[in-house]
């Protein structure tokens, strides 16, 4: 599923819980997919996780939310 997302042409592609159910080896091979096809297709890549090591590996910029919600309305 996450292949076929990142095979699409888009300028920014969001993922939620890429790395859910996945096992450390199978978490490092998709990783390391994703930030190859990034700096090849030269887009961003939003990713929603729990795991902050596979975010921090895949990220230049990192955000977290503890608790509160990001935006009140």
């Amino acid at each position: 599923m996450i292949a076929q997302c990142l095979s699409q042409d888009a300028d920014l592609y969001v993922l939620d819980e890429p790395s859910a159910y996945l096992d450390v080896e199978q978490r490092l091979m998709v990783s390391k997919a994703i930030r190859d096809l990034m700096t090849q297709k030269g887009t961003s890549c939003f990713v929603i996780d729990h795991d902050l090591l596979f975010v921090d590996y895949l990220s230049d910029r990192l955000s977290v939310f503890l608790g509160e919600p990001a935006v009140k309305g």
